[in-house]
C-alpha cells in the first residue's frame, strides 16, 4: 500500500506516474533527494537513460553540484533568482562567468588581485598573497581588481619552486585520505588556505614543519572580473 513504502520509493514511484503521461516537458525538483549515495548515483544514470530513450525534456532542479554535472546536457546556474552563467557542464566547470559560479560549482580556490599594468597582451597581476605574475589576457584594464580561480586538482605541489609556474610558499596545514585521491590544505604565508587535490598514488612526504610551494600554470587558471 503506498503507506507502506519509503520515501526513497514514493519519489521512484512518482517519477514513474510522471513518465506515463508523456510530458513533453518534465520538472524534476530534488527527485532523489530521499535516496542513499549508492541508489542515488544508480538513478542519476537510469534517468539519463530515460530522458535519452524517450526524448522527453528533463528540467532538473538540485543543489548537488556534482549531481547537475552528471546529469546535464546544459546546466542553469542561479543566485538570487537571477541566471548567472548558462552552458554545458564543462563550460562551467572549466570557463565560470563569475566568482560565484566558480566557487559553487565544485571546489575551486579563489584568490584576490589586481592588475599593476599592461603591455601589448600581457597583464602583469599583484596576487593577494605574494608576487606579480603574467598572463595573456588583453581584456585586462591596469588598476582593476579580480580574483583568480585555480581547481584544486590543477595545483601541484612541490619543495621548491617549479620553472614555468607561479609558485607560492606555505606550509601543510593537513592531509587528508579520502579514497580516490589525497586533499591537501596548504597555509600560505598570509594565512590563506589553498585545497589541493593530488592522486593517490602521489607518495610525496609533506610535513607541517617544512615549507612546500603550491604551482600551478597560468593558463590553468581563471581570471574574472570582481
Amino acid at each position: 500500500m503506498p503507506n507502506q513504502l519509503s520515501g526513497g520509493q514514493k519519489q521512484r514511484v512518482a517519477i514513474a506516474r510522471a513518465i506515463v503521461n508523456n510530458p513533453k516537458v518534465l520538472l524534476l525538483d530534488e527527485p532523489l533527494g530521499a535516496l542513499d549515495m549508492k541508489l542515488r548515483k544508480k538513478m542519476q544514470v537510469e534517468l539519463k537513460h530515460m530522458q535519452r530513450r524517450l526524448g522527453i525534456t528533463f528540467i532538473y532542479v538540485t543543489h548537488d553540484q556534482e549531481e547537475a554535472l552528471t546529469m546535464s546536457d546544459r546546466i542553469a546556474v542561479m543566485n538570487g533568482g537571477k541566471l548567472e552563467q548558462v552552458g554545458t557542464p564543462d563550460e562551467i566547470y572549466e570557463k565560470p562567468a563569475s566568482s560565484f559560479v566558480a566557487d559553487f560549482i565544485g571546489e575551486t580556490n579563489l584568490f584576490e588581485a589586481k592588475v599593476n599594468k599592461t603591455i601589448d597582451n600581457v597583464a602583469f597581476l599583484d596576487i593577494d598573497c605574494e608576487g606579480e605574475i603574467q598572463i595573456d589576457k588583453k581584456t585586462l584594464i591596469a588598476g582593476e581588481s579580480v580574483y583568480i580561480a585555480i581547481r584544486p586538482e590543477r595545483i601541484v605541489l612541490s619543495k621548491e619552486p617549479l620553472e614555468g609556474y607561479i609558485s607560492l610558499s606555505g606550509r601543510m596545514k593537513e592531509r587528508i585520505y579520502v579514497g580516490s585521491n589525497l586533499k591537501t590544505i596548504v597555509k600560505l604565508k598570509n594565512g590563506k588556505e589553498v585545497v589541493v587535490n593530488e592522486p593517490v598514488s602521489n607518495t610525496a612526504d609533506f610535513n607541517e614543519t617544512q615549507d612546500l610551494y603550491v604551482c600551478w600554470k597560468a593558463e590553468w587558471m581563471v581570471v574574472l572580473n570582481k
